[in-house]
């Protein structure tokens, strides 16, 4: 589908992957529908343009989603995804606000540079694995209540304009925030930690 220009939407609910899907420079001016995609091999949607939004709700992946340098003018929604594998969504930008409500991850979401307009709701996410954030830049705020984490998630360098919501979150394993930036406020009510935060 390489190069492929859509005026509508692009339909993928209960899509199953085990091979390979090339999306690399696909325009949409609607909406991409993942809901429900299983993938344990390889999607590859390096420079997608998204006039609309993606849904990527309860999708599951053991193996490669490549979104790097992805443009969306709207929003992504995340809910509910598992990753065992990996999701690269290095340098994507986003118009609107990412939704990674209840996303659980044992492999590894890399989202180093990701640049958006809106916010990043992370409620009740769990983290085994590995989140990378550095370098992310949020124009509104981040919610991260009641996030468990045993893995690893790396916030470096982050910059919000808005505040950081870190109520109730658990920490056996490690959050690294060192020079994060924040122009409102961090709230760490009830917040408990056997783990490490570094700041």
């Amino acid at each position: 589908m390489t190069l492929v220009r859509v005026s509508g939407h692009i339909d993928m609910m209960l899509v199953r992957v085990s091979g390979h899907i090339d999306m690399m420079l696909v325009r949409v001016s609607g909406h991409i529908d993942m809901m429900l995609v299983r993938v344990s091999g390889h999607i590859d949607m390096t420079l997608v343009r998204v006039s609309g939004h993606i849904d990527m709700t309860l999708v599951r992946v053991s193996g490669h989603i490549d979104m790097t340098l992805v443009r969306v003018s709207g929003h992504i929604d995340m809910m509910l995804v598992r990753v065992s594998g990996h999701i690269d969504m290095t340098l994507v930008r986003v118009s609107g606000h990412i939704d990674m409500t209840l996303v659980r991850v044992s492999g590894h979401i890399d989202m180093t540079l990701v640049r958006m307009s809106g916010h990043i709701d992370m409620m009740l996410v769990r983290v085994s694995g590995h989140i990378d954030m550095t370098l992310v830049r949020v124009s509104d705020h981040i919610d991260m209540m009641l996030v468990r984490v045993s893995g690893h998630i790396d916030m470096m360098l982050v910059r919000v304009n808005g505040h950081i919501d870190m109520t109730l979150v658990r920490v056996s394993g490690h959050i690294d925030m060192t020079l994060v930036r924040v122009n409102g406020h961090i709230d760490i009510t009830l917040v408990r930690v056997s783990g490490h935060i570094d700041t």
